[in-house]
């Protein structure tokens, strides 16, 4: 999107295109998310769907708020706002499979060892 944008005249398709394809791999991900979340505390996996949905819609609403605060004629604040959001899902991506590993690293240990 952001190179669709910057080398040639910004047009409509130039940012629904891109979206699409974020909310296809958000179709996606997002029930694969959604179980290993309930998965981890089945007896509060009510609590966890409400709070991922709450969540969810509060992050949609502030950023919401934002491009529209930010709004200055142009595509831009928009990009930079799906560019931003994209790197913080990778980074909390990172850090998800990052503490697993640490996890399934220290776990493997035999019990009854000091």
């Amino acid at each position: 999107m952001y190179l669709w944008c910057a080398l040639a005249t910004p047009v409509p398709l130039a940012l629904f295109v891109p979206i699409g394809l974020v909310a296809l791999g958000q179709g996606i991900s997002q029930p694969g998310a959604q179980s290993a979340a309930f998965g981890v505390r089945p007896d509060v996996a009510g609590s966890a769907a409400g709070i991922m949905g709450f969540v969810q819609w509060l992050v949609a609403a502030a950023a919401s708020q934002l491009v529209g605060m930010s709004q200055d004629g142009t595509v831009w604040p928009v990009i930079h706002f799906v560019t931003f959001f994209s790197v913080l899902s990778l980074i909390f991506y990172v850090l998800a499979r990052w503490s697993e590993a640490r996890e399934q690293g220290t776990s493997s240990e035999p019990e009854g060892r000091s």
